[in-house]
């Protein structure tokens, strides 16, 4: 999901989508019938001159899914994994939710070294803990997120820049992938 405000401050728009795209894109959303508070726009980009656009309503699921997102991105209040959960298990049909909630509770272990409480199938609420959720969340979302390097000892050369989450590495499940701003 792009937000509608990179689509002319982000020049990385129109290197992967063509001027008429660009142009069809800011008509539809310029009708007076278009609520961005209720409707997103979903393009697919085929080739360099076929592509197909459609606009859709946000859900409850979704809108739900972004405020729990917000919520785990400002605090490390305790209900922000537990209410991630239950709506990772809304989203999904069973078998697909507790293998993504494993994943979750597998990788705060492993990674971050966080153990659920004796009883809970919820991880012990930390900040790591709520940016494994997130970044989970916007995957199954389709959502981006913009980040900037700080604390890196390995390759401090790259603290202080930016880039956007494209999700987990699949060579290393410890990173995740990030695509470096240009400007």
């Amino acid at each position: 999901m792009i937000l509608r405000s990179f689509w002319d401050a982000d020049p990385r728009f129109l290197d992967t989508f063509t001027k008429r795209t660009h142009e069809r894109l800011l008509q539809t959303i310029g009708k007076s019938s278009f609520d961005p508070n209720t409707q997103y726009v979903c393009l697919l980009q085929y080739t360099s001159a076929l592509s197909m656009y459609s606009v859709y309503e946000f859900g409850d699921k979704i809108i739900r899914g972004v405020a729990i997102v917000e919520a785990l991105t400002a605090a490390t209040g305790a209900e922000g994994p537990a209410h991630a959960f239950a709506w990772f298990e809304t989203m999904y049909q069973a078998d697909t939710a507790k293998r993504i909630l494993q994943q979750i509770r597998v990788r705060s272990t492993s990674v971050h070294g966080i153990v659920s409480p004796h009883g809970s199938l919820v991880p012990a609420t930390s900040r790591a803990l709520n940016n494994e959720v997130t970044c989970m969340m916007f995957r199954a979302l389709h959502l981006e997120s913009d980040v900037r390097l700080v604390g890196l000892r390995g390759a401090a050369h790259l603290n202080g820049k930016e880039g956007v989450i494209h999700g987990m590495d699949l060579a290393d499940h410890t990173r995740w992938r990030i695509r470096q701003h240009m400007c």
